[in-house]
């Protein structure tokens, strides 16, 4: 199993080139291909309404209109020359495309790729929605890279966290994070036990499930008692030098929104490091 289909949210900034490098570094070693998205929207909805549009003439309405594709074919541009730049530094096929966010667009593309790299919170041009990295991989049904909001990350998966509680979410984002696990140097499992410190049989369950990765594997098990899960994570992050954590996402729909468990939602926030989420 390799990553071939990496599309990656474009962003013109010095953290969306950090992390067009490290999606075009990806898809160079798996021999894959990249593919840039530029989540774009249009006038919100409620300015469509009588009470939102008022009173306007027509040709006003249409030189709004024509102003915002302007606006919006600009901004793509500059994404784009990022994009472009980080794939052919890396010597791989690329792609581009523009996407709706009010509709399906980007999930269904999303569900078609190997895996999507993206900021914690991606905004789309011109003031439009915030997409979180979290809604999209509740959604999407695949694996979701969120590299952090820094210029300064430039390889990821060196030295890997599994955040393992034998949970089907935890389950889940390991097997997709397969791929990873094979070409790490190093993989660090941590469970944060409130309870017994003694193994369960999940726990021995995983060690046959990385067995073959068992030369670099490490396996610990910490009380939580020591204080809240996501803060005991970054500790075991900064101590190992851990440049990815695998970690399920837990979370449930209300109201339309996704309403995220307590170390999901944390490390989500501020990313110790990139972090594979799936759900």
């Amino acid at each position: 199993m390799v990553y071939r289909d990496i599309q990656i949210l474009a962003e013109d900034s010095p953290a969306g080139a950090a992390r067009a490098a490290v999606a075009g570094g990806l898809a160079a070693h798996w021999g894959g291909r990249l593919t840039g998205l530029f989540p774009k929207t249009g006038f919100p909805p409620d300015m469509l309404t009588a009470e939102g549009m008022g009173y306007l003439p027509p040709q006003t309405f249409q030189t709004m209109i024509d102003e915002q594709a302007q606006a919006i074919d600009q901004a793509a541009a500059k994404a784009q020359a990022v994009f472009e730049a980080a794939a052919k530094v890396a010597g791989v096929a690329a792609e581009w495309a523009q996407v709706e966010t009010q509709g399906a667009d980007l999930i269904e593309r999303a569900r078609c790729a190997d895996l999507l790299v993206m900021a914690p919170t991606a905004r789309t041009c011109l003031g439009g929605p915030v997409l979180t990295a979290a809604s999209i991989a509740m959604a999407n049904g695949g694996p979701v890279l969120v590299t952090p909001e820094t210029a300064e990350i430039s390889a990821v998966g060196q030295r890997v966290l599994i955040a393992w509680n034998g949970s089907r979410e935890a389950a889940r984002a390991l097997r997709d994070a397969g791929p990873f696990l094979a070409r790490a140097g190093e993989i660090h499992v941590l469970t944060i036990a409130h309870g017994s410190l003694d193994e369960g049989p999940h726990d021995q369950a995983l060690r046959r499930r990385l067995e073959p990765y068992y030369a670099k594997t490490t396996f610990s098990r910490q009380s939580g008692q020591g204080g809240a899960d996501s803060e005991i994570l970054r500790r075991h992050v900064k101590a190992l030098g851990a440049d990815l954590v695998v970690m399920g996402l837990f979370g449930h729909a209300r109201l339309r929104e996704w309403v995220l468990g307590g170390v999901s939602q944390d490390l989500l926030v501020a990313p110790p490091a990139a972090l594979l989420i799936s759900h």
